[in-house]
């Protein structure tokens, strides 16, 4: 018996300013637990930036680090960044989040983060 599991988008995020440090969301995985498997983090704007900003990805506030503990965010536009992410398991109705540690020096750098994995069986 073959047990083919697919990666499916399980969450995704509009730009974020990576100008300024905090939290947004990139899913919330209500009913369903999530088992994320990939992060990928694709610089989408970037002017003059001077220093890369630091981000992670987790569910655990205040520091969202328990999934991709640390990231230097590209400065090169649309080259996507692929972090392997191996035995997470997020509980149902719990917030993921991507979070800026510490804000590039730019004239204008945003990101965007998508996840892959799958939702709801162990």
């Amino acid at each position: 018996m073959t047990n083919n599991i697919g990666l499916f988008l399980v969450g995704s995020t509009d730009d974020i300013d990576a100008e300024s440090t905090g939290s947004t969301v990139i899913t919330d995985t209500e009913d369903d637990q999530c088992h994320p498997m990939v992060a990928q983090i694709e610089a989408v704007e970037v002017d003059t930036v001077i220093t890369p900003a630091v981000i992670s990805i987790g569910t655990n506030s205040p520091n969202y680090d328990n999934i991709v503990p640390v990231a230097y965010l590209g400065v090169v536009p649309f080259v996507v960044q692929n972090f392997t992410i191996s035995a997470v398991r997020v509980p149902a109705n719990t917030e993921i989040k991507a979070r800026v540690v510490t804000a590039s020096i730019a004239t204008a750098h945003k990101f965007r983060v998508a996840l892959m994995g799958h939702r709801g069986f162990p």
